[in-house]
């Protein structure tokens, strides 16, 4: 067993510990105080069943999604796995024979805490659905406690899925610098640009190579509108910079067009001009910024960054791309931000 796949066990029962402590009697009490539920119904622990139950679909929604969002697809699913399996055991058993038509509702309403949790305001759409489903009272009060109950419990999952990350996340001990960890991305993701035909304002780069530069550095912008308040704006300029050398580079082009314009009264000043790639990457920079759905890129967001549509590539070269973005946020938020820091702050 590897430290992966151990630290993947250790997880899946520390969130399965953490879903009975939730979904027991105790807690579920607790919850119906909190939201105002009416006594007789929640009087006595067999008439909790249904409460229990939407917490147990809640957290499971909770787990699976942060799961996406921070995980790469097959540690998430190796997870996800484990996690459910043990909870058949720990918690949804109890509740089957509690309720006959749990299965039912678990499939149903975990889709509604899916669509919830992609909502822009998304603490609140899942309080709203947490509180209309068990019935309770939609008044400011208490819709303010189940935001909090939600935050909580969505920051006690993500502590155990962080440490898990770390443990998937690759060493960047091998990196001189950040153009070593963008020529890691990059060479990753050329093979399911090979022979592409890209569309749109990007039909002259056809070189794929140019390409998944400008998917690297839209995973980087990405990273650095979520995690990124310490790189200020002239140090990105500079990384930018460097970015349009990287793909001159690759097209063949002179990195710049600078000239040295001497006046009439023998003074001389230098006239810099952009790379025709600036635009470009300006433009992934407006996308980027206007993205509200929190998260690493998906790759079709990706490659609608640079004007190609995902319908160019196959399903498993589009998995392929989401599992190295994945690979990318990590490597930019570890070692390509702090080395941007480093150089150009």
């Amino acid at each position: 067993m590897t430290d992966l796949d151990s630290e993947l066990q250790d997880v899946a029962l520390e969130l399965t510990m953490l879903h009975f402590a939730r979904s027991n009697v105790k807690s579920a009490t607790e919850v119906a105080k909190l939201l105002k539920l009416k006594k007789p119904l929640f009087r006595r622990a067999r008439r909790l069943a249904g409460l229990r139950a939407e917490i147990s679909i809640l957290f499971c929604a909770l787990v699976i999604t942060q799961a996406n969002r921070l995980l790469d697809q097959s540690c998430t699913k190796s997870l996800v796995d484990m996690f459910l399996n043990k909870s058949q055991l720990v918690v949804f058993r109890d509740l089957e024979k509690a309720r006959e038509a749990f299965q039912n509702e678990y499939s149903e309403k975990i889709q509604e805490y899916f669509t919830a949790l992609q909502e822009e305001n998304s603490s609140l759409s899942v309080s709203l659905t947490f509180i209309r489903n068990v019935g309770g009272n939609l008044e400011i009060g208490c819709q303010m406690q189940v935001i909090d109950l939600v935050s909580t419990i969505s920051e006690k999952i993500t502590v155990s899925l962080e440490r898990l990350r770390a443990a998937d996340a690759p060493k960047f001990d091998e990196y001189d610098n950040y153009h070593d960890a963008l020529d890691e991305i990059v060479a990753k993701l050329e093979p399911a640009f090979l022979e592409k035909i890209p569309t749109g304002s990007f039909q002259k780069a056809t070189d794929p190579r140019s390409l998944c530069e400008l998917i690297a550095y839209s995973a980087v912008r990405r990273v650095r509108d979520l995690y990124g308040e310490q790189v200020n704006d002239m140090a990105w300029n500079s990384f930018r910079r460097s970015i349009e050398i990287r793909l001159c580079e690759v097209a063949g082009n002179s990195p710049f067009n600078d000239t040295l314009e001497v006046h009439e009264d023998g003074s001389r000043s230098l006239i810099s001009r952009s790379t025709p790639w600036l635009s470009r990457l300006t433009k992934i920079d407006s996308l980027i910024e206007a993205r509200s759905q929190r998260g690493p890129l998906d790759a079709s967001f990706a490659l609608a960054s640079i004007g190609l549509e995902d319908s160019h590539f196959s399903a498993e070269e589009l998995n392929q791309i989401n599992e190295i973005l994945y690979e990318a946020e990590s490597t930019a938020q570890s070692f390509i931000l702090p080395d941007i820091i480093t150089g150009f702050s």
